[in-house]
């Protein structure tokens, strides 16, 4: 099982590439549409909010079950922010 520590800086690590490629993505292709790739960054934070949330939420006895769920959570989260910014390209 992962430490606390571990899974916030997984989570910080994994939104943040996704942030980063949005910045970037904006830089080499000007004719994006800002407002739609603004709206990928507030999910990107909104979501990375939630899970810190969940993780400090977590009940100590049922710790292993939860960070399973948050991972998961995470994993598919980062599967559709992906899948959003390969929609601007």
């Amino acid at each position: 099982m992962p430490s606390i520590k571990f899974l916030k800086k997984e989570i910080n690590n994994r939104i943040g590439e996704i942030i980063e490629d949005v910045y970037v993505l904006e830089l080499s292709n000007p004719k994006i549409d800002l407002k739609k790739s603004d709206q990928i960054i507030d999910k990107a934070i909104s979501i990375f909010d939630d899970l810190i949330f969940r993780i400090h939420k977590t009940k100590r006895d049922s710790k292993k079950d939860g960070f399973k769920l948050i991972k998961a959570d995470l994993t598919f989260s980062i599967d559709e922010l992906k899948n959003n910014l390969s929609k601007l390209i």
